[in-house]
């Protein structure tokens, strides 16, 4: 038996976050151990969005400095530790409520969602691609995760607002998170919808947020689509594009359950 990876990937307003949690229920049906890991959400192994990256020295002086914080979810490896802070709705529920001066500090260390003090690309890739040699080497065999845009949305998100690389280096640093999994029983989902402008309008009338109407971000998203679709030909692991322009998300959900239960 080997662990069971799900990847849902797509655009905003694909829905993304639904479908994982649909899957997990049709997961837990059989496997009351099944788990989800939903964008924000704490903790999660390798999407580090709120976390602070901070050298082993600058954690031991903050440890000095605020003897009664636990550091709750930290992720500890022999160079850096991950330092999560109360960075969203969905993280503040699991991280210590900590001094004001205390999150503005870990603020202004923030490791992937655009951050302050950009750690640079080359130290990014290799501490994901850390994470990621960690969270595969853990598992048992026995595990079943879903997986909201962890894969393709989170990463590449991170690195086209924060670094200013080519694309053929982008694609290599997202093909080697893959080859780490690659032996693994771990399948991408990919919902699309054709006309993205429409989608995303769409979205903006259901999450009322005007960033779904922002040129700038339309550009960005047709950038990271194009992306993620030449990525997904040149995957080591399975996936499959799905094609939602009708927004049936009932026929998805069923695509994805007969892919997963073949």
């Amino acid at each position: 038996m080997s662990s069971k990876l799900i990847f849902i990937e797509g655009l905003p307003g694909s829905g993304k976050t639904t479908l994982t949690k649909k899957v997990l229920l049709r997961l837990k049906q059989k496997n009351p151990d099944a788990k989800a890991f939903l964008e924000s959400e704490l903790p999660n192994p390798i999407n580090f969005a709120g976390y602070a990256y901070l050298t082993l020295n600058e954690f031991d002086n903050l440890k000095k400095r605020y003897p009664n914080c636990e550091f709750v979810h930290a992720v500890f490896s022999s160079e850096y530790v991950l330092v999560p802070y109360p960075f969203s709705a969905n993280q503040f529920k699991e991280t210590e409520e900590y001094p004001k001066e205390l999150v503005q500090y870990l603020r202004s260390k923030e490791f992937s969602c655009r951050p302050q003090n950009k750690v640079g690309f080359n130290v990014y890739s290799k501490t994901m691609l850390d994470r990621w040699n960690v969270f595969s080497n853990g598992l048992t065999g026995k595990e079943e995760f879903v997986f909201d845009g962890d894969i393709l949305q989170h990463p590449l998100d991170d690195i086209l607002h924060n670094y200013d690389i080519p694309q053929s280096q982008i694609e290599s640093h997202i093909l080697k998170t893959a080859d780490i999994i690659s032996k693994l029983n771990a399948k991408v989902f990919y919902i699309s919808q054709t006309n993205i402008e429409e989608s995303l309008a769409r979205v903006a009338v259901e999450r009322k947020r005007s960033i779904f109407i922002d040129p700038i971000w339309h550009e960005h998203w047709r950038k990271r689509k194009s992306i993620e679709l030449n990525i997904i030909k040149n995957l080591p692991i399975k996936s499959q594009i799905i094609d939602n322009s009708n927004y049936d998300w009932t026929n998805v959900y069923n695509t994805i359950v007969r892919g997963i239960e073949k």
